[in-house]
């Protein structure tokens, strides 16, 4: 069932609103009980969305799902940002949850009634035929004559449905749309237990008295992130057909069809993941250009967007040569690896790792621990490098305590994502990892260590859950004087995230880099940043991004592309220097210069296709509170940001989509 309601979820998330056309009833587009819209619904799809046999009601809902042109309002949401997307959510999920009730006391019928929703809401959804028999088949395979390795993954799947479902079976539509839909306005929060606060080590002034050290550090960070391998790449031009196609299937670029291969051979901005070609040359450059380096930071999604046709051998397979590239081609140099939440069998499953049946994630973490330790011990030969802390649970987090006084805390922030299915089980899933979290951080500031945390997904992104932001955020700001610098990916962008006291808004605590992206999905030239540590503090004094041009590169494909120094931060917006003081100066500018604003959007989309000549009033809102939205859904430094600017702010929302 739970993988049912991420498989609709999905359909629904990308773009499903072309449903069966019905003539218009005579009221209008105003929902004002979405429990009743949901039953109208569900009775239409029993009725197999025959006009004959659906009521007034049900055939004036499915009016308005269809009909983009015609406004939709729901009474109870009335902020709603997207609320044909809210209300499909709602009543598609209803659906298949009322199936899974109405059948599990009848396991004989329970498999085939659940494909026949998942498949009916599919089609209805008008994706192709075999990508609907792709979710299927990671999501309920029906036939068992299939490969032993389907089924085994097929057991897999139920066995975490099983799980999932003897943990919490009080799931609503409302507790499913509530991730994946939160951040656009459908819900303010899932529902269910409360997730505990972390129990915070009291502030201890004498552990946090600076203690002089030899200014011996190595200084220079290789900052790499996003690489979304696709072994299957082809080259060639998609036309716009098969574009917006296998935009609705989550990847480009497998069956070009106009134009030369040539002419994408170091890749594709459309929508495309990246090829071998590409992969294997810009990291033979980086080593080459670099190899002064001392250690590289690795922030997560190795394997590609196609999501369809991942499994466990599948991502062993992809995973393995990306890892192995990286420790054959950086041959003296630590590689430290943040998984990220492409990484791993089954999309939206980041579950405990300390289950020891077939249900969660515990063999994709065993998995990644042998190969953290074998990038972490890379280059390191000649002399016993400084083991890896792990948690019992092993979870894909762990620490380092390095000889130079810097710990390095790596996190798995994926198991917050918005599309973590197990957070339905279990809303306390992360809790244990946040509290060791603190719990490192107090003995690091005992032992007068400064840390680097790496995770995936920034701490400003809209896709981690408000509950944790708000935790993390509590975190940071008991521990600012240990941490010294974060390192992110996920969202391809070159940004920066900076942390503000809760009590002394005005007042940074913090910030986190994120290192943009190789993969040029979408749009996005291929980028890695360089990062030179301050000597005995560890904080960030220059940050470099380098890129590829990848129109340029693609006019001559015999020859290997360069990586061009693309801008040093400091004097690209003209800072003193890389302080948490320059950089909250540099936030405060952009409240005053629509052209630093615009300067930072060039910035962040490192200067290729997505650049756009003006900026509106709307998109300049969310590029700025983009910045400091590290707490949750807490707003204030936002909107008093805001009450700053000289500039329009829009009314409307941001077309350019930055999330």
């Amino acid at each position: 069932m739970k993988i049912n309601c991420r498989c609709a979820v999905f359909i629904i998330w990308w773009s499903i609103t072309n449903l069966i056309m019905f003539a218009k009833g005579s009221a209008p587009c105003e929902i004002s009980d979405i429990a009743k819209a949901e039953t109208y619904f569900h009775d239409a799809f029993a009725a197999s969305f025959d006009e004959k046999k659906m009521s007034s009601d049900s055939k004036q809902l499915m009016y308005c799902l269809k009909n983009k042109d015609e406004a939709l309002t729901l009474a109870e949401i009335p902020k709603c940002v997207k609320p044909r997307y809210c209300l499909l959510c709602r009543v598609a999920m209803h659906t298949l949850i009322s199936t899974f009730k109405q059948l599990k006391q009848v396991p004989q019928q329970l498999k085939p009634g659940i494909l026949q929703v998942t498949q009916g809401l599919c089609r209805l959804a008008e994706y192709p035929k075999e990508y609907c028999a792709d979710l299927i088949n990671i999501f309920i395979v029906s036939d068992f004559q299939q490969s032993s390795l389907v089924l085994a993954k097929t057991i897999y799947l139920q066995d975490s449905i099983l799980e999932i479902l003897k943990t919490n079976d009080h799931i609503t539509s409302h507790d499913i749309c509530a991730l994946p839909l939160g951040p656009i306005g459908c819900v303010q929060e899932p529902t269910g237990a409360s997730v505990d606060p972390i129990k915070l080590d009291d502030f201890n002034f004498k552990s946090t008295v600076s203690v002089a050290y030899n200014k011996t550090w190595p200084t220079k960070i290789l900052h790499i992130t996003d690489i979304h391998y696709d072994p299957k790449y082809v080259g060639g031009v998609e036309s716009e057909e098969v574009v917006k196609q296998c935009k609705k299937m989550f990847g480009c670029c497998r069956v070009g069809n106009t134009g030369k291969p040539d002419e994408t051979y170091w890749g594709n901005y459309n929508h495309c993941d990246t090829p071998k070609t590409l992969l294997e040359a810009s990291l033979k450059k980086i080593a080459e250009q670099h190899s002064d380096a001392k250690m590289v930071y690795l922030t997560g999604d190795l394997v590609r967007h196609h999501i369809t046709e991942l499994d466990f051998e599948t991502l062993k397979a992809d995973t393995d040569y990306v890892l192995g590239l990286f420790i054959e081609i950086f041959k003296d140099i630590p590689i430290v690896f943040a998984i990220g939440n492409h990484d791993t069998d089954v999309f939206g499953m980041f579950s405990s790792g300390s289950d020891s049946s077939n249900a969660g994630q515990s063999k994709v973490y065993k998995y990644y621990q042998s190969w953290i330790e074998k990038l972490w011990k890379n280059g390191q030969i000649t002399r016993k490098p400084r083991e890896i802390e792990w948690p019992q649970n092993g979870e894909g987090y762990y620490s380092i305590p390095t000889k130079e006084r810097l710990r390095l805390i790596v996190l798995n922030s994926n198991v917050a994502y918005m599309y973590n299915w197990w957070l339905l089980a279990d809303p306390n899933l992360y809790h244990a990892q946040l509290q060791w979290l603190q719990d490192t951080l107090a003995r690091a500031e005992q032992q007068h260590q400064k840390v680097h945390i790496l995770s995936h997904i920034a701490p400003n992104h809209y896709s981690l859950l408000p509950s944790w932001s708000q935790q993390f955020q509590r975190i940071v700001e008991r521990y600012r004087n240990t941490i010294t610098a974060q390192f992110n990916g996920h969202s391809h962008l070159t940004e920066f995230a900076m942390f503000y006291d809760s009590q002394k808004p005005t007042e940074p605590i913090g910030v986190a880099w994120n290192g943009g992206s190789l993969t040029p999905h979408s749009f996005h030239n291929p980028n890695y940043h360089v990062a030179m540590l301050e000597s005995g503090k560890f904080s960030v004094s220059t940050l470099e991004t380098y890129t590829i041009d990848l129109g340029k590169a693609n006019k001559d494909s015999s020859k290997v592309p360069d990586w061009e120094l693309s801008s040093n931060m400091t004097e690209e917006f003209r800072l003193m220097d890389l302080s948490l003081k320059s950089l909250d100066e540099l936030v405060q500018r952009m409240t005053k210069n629509e052209s630093v604003m615009q300067q930072y959007w060039r910035y962040a989309v490192k200067k290729g296709p997505r650049s756009v000549s003006e900026l509106s009033g709307e998109c300049k809102v969310a590029l700025l509170c983009g910045i400091v939205s590290t707490d949750g859904k807490n707003k204030a430094k936002c909107e008093g940001l805001l009450k700053g600017t000289n500039w329009s702010q829009g009314t409307g929302i941001c077309a350019l989509q930055k999330y």
